[in-house]
């Protein structure tokens, strides 16, 4: 049990805490907000745009990812979520060969001032890919996809780690490093596969999952909790204040960080 010596300077710490925490969550500034490449998207667009930045934030400066990358990939998710073409198709609309030693990078599409090549980006596209191919049986939308998994498994007490674990398997459970999504739907849709992962995956927590959980942080305090709340009244209509609720409530102790975030 923690004894505390000196109330006055405890609680003085905790100011300065709180108010750092406030400015690093709730400020317009907030680093981490996207450049949008425009101003109507639905809050489920930006919140998969979010996502979609997320997989592509390794060993970059983060000024490249959230405005160069965020200003492409949300344009990526604008058409996927109103085009009639394959996930695949959509993808590599936006990816393309550069340069006469044959990189990659992905291009924005609207206008010639565009584009953002991730410092993994073949590794990134398969993920990408999954998660796009995956989110075509969901209405291309990532909030229903999240609600879905809260329907199902409202009432756990692991409720968290298992949204945390679906979203694992949308994106980052590939095979060989390949996108491979009827596999993935495969082990959402089998109850006892599902539980297989749910347990090895509370082996794993912290293991290489550190976009991921800095998503659900993000969904959970600050501006991006706000688009998600907002996203989630979109899609689930009547019912979204339930789920609004039970999001709020979910235990913030579950969520797993490295040190450095």
């Amino acid at each position: 049990m923690l004894k505390i010596k000196d109330k006055d300077s405890f609680i003085k710490i905790c100011k300065v805490i709180s108010w750092l925490d406030e400015k690093r969550w709730n400020d317009d500034n907030n680093y981490n907000f996207i450049n949008f490449f425009r101003k109507d998207l639905s809050n489920s667009e930006k919140i998969l745009t979010h996502w979609i930045c997320y997989i592509a934030d390794r060993q970059m400066p983060f000024e490249a990812v959230w405005d160069k990358g965020g200003y492409v990939f949300s344009e990526l998710v604008y058409e996927y979520k109103r085009s009639k073409l394959l996930p695949q198709q959509i993808i590599e609309k936006y990816y393309e060969n550069y340069s006469d030693k044959d990189k990659k990078r992905f291009r924005f599409k609207s206008s010639d001032n565009g584009t953002f090549a991730s410092r993994y980006i073949t590794d990134d596209y398969q993920n990408i890919l999954n998660t796009l191919e995956v989110l075509n049986y969901y209405q291309r939308n990532i909030i229903n996809f999240i609600v879905n998994i809260i329907k199902r498994f409202k009432g756990k007490e692991d409720l968290l780690i298992r949204i945390a674990c679906d979203l694992h398997l949308l994106t980052y459970q590939l095979d060989s490093k390949k996108a491979n999504s009827k596999e993935t739907l495969r082990v959402l849709n089998d109850e006892r596969e599902f539980e297989k992962k749910v347990e090895n995956f509370k082996k794993n927590s912290t293991s290489g999952k550190k976009r991921l959980w800095c998503c659900i942080r993000d969904y959970k305090k600050g501006l991006y909790h706000k688009v998600f709340s907002d996203a989630i009244r979109e899609v689930a209509g009547r019912e979204a204040s339930k789920f609004i609720s039970i999001w709020d409530n979910l235990p913030m102790e579950q969520i797993e960080l490295p040190g450095d975030v």
